[in-house]
């Protein structure tokens, strides 16, 4: 999707941010690389399917969903089907600096909501926040700083992989790590990157192999229904939160691969 030279490709990504919201960030991925015209693509797609979408569906139902219910379902949750790094750092913060009887962890099911903004302690909302703020910060300089020395992989023995395409599947990784909430289903998302970064490996390259495979194992084997999650509500949620920072780990080594 990122790779055509008139940015036509992000349309479709577009139409996947108004189906769905959380893929909107994505978008960001061609304001960084200055794409505008994948800028335009992408605006393109989403306003071709609210505008579809608006034939049948009241723009009022629309307006309700952008103003009340989106607000409600972007705050971050601190239930363990949350796998984004928010939600990780938020139940450290509250285990670690909540008030006395207030650091309960809801279990898995979403039989009980529990939110960073609802916690009574300004402290764990500062540090989620903050150490939020500074993991972002760090990936996205990390990410900027691999691409710089990435080149193109044009070989006989690998299939050809352009970097605007495990640049855009690292995206999608990051994705996935920094939203302020993610849920399990949401890392069906990660076939997408894990199919790139298959293409893009060499097949000598035995450590990103193992990287791709201990990544992807967690997401296609554990169901936060399943025996582990009953049993190790926060265990599931970190073997499952690791699977998209494998892979960005992943796409990191070939970015600067030579």
């Amino acid at each position: 999707l990122a790779c055509t030279r008139g940015g036509v490709g992000a349309i479709p990504v577009g139409i996947a941010a108004a189906v769905k919201v959380y893929p909107a960030t994505l978008g960001l991925y061609f304001v960084a690389r200055r794409r505008w015209t994948a800028v335009i693509a992408f605006s393109v797609g989403i306003g071709l399917a609210l505008g579809l979408s608006s034939l049948v569906i009241n723009p009022r139902h629309l307006l309700e969903y952008v103003t009340k219910i989106l607000p409600y379902q972007g705050r971050v949750s601190l239930n363990p089907e949350n796998l984004s790094a928010y939600g990780h750092l938020g139940r450290l913060a509250l285990v670690l600096f909540g008030p006395e009887g207030q650091t309960h962890i809801p279990p898995i099911g979403m039989n009980e909501l529990r939110t960073l903004g609802a916690v009574s302690a300004r402290s764990v909302r500062v540090v989620a926040t903050a150490s939020m703020a500074v993991l972002a910060a760090t990936m996205i300089l990390v990410t900027a700083l691999r691409w710089r020395r990435t080149v193109c992989r044009d070989s006989v023995s690998a299939p050809k992989v352009p970097r605007e395409a495990i640049g855009f599947s690292a995206a999608v990784c990051m994705c996935l790590i920094l939203q302020t909430t993610a849920w399990p289903q949401y890392q069906t998302l990660l076939l997408a990157p894990l199919f790139v970064a298959l293409a893009a490996a060499p097949a000598r390259d035995t450590k990103t192999m193992v990287l791709l495979a201990c990544s992807a194992l967690p997401a296609l084997s554990m169901n936060e229904y399943g025996r582990l999650g009953e049993m190790s509500p926060l265990l599931f949620s970190t073997l499952r939160g690791l699977s998209p920072v494998g892979l960005w780990l992943a796409h990191l080594r070939l970015l600067g691969s030579k």
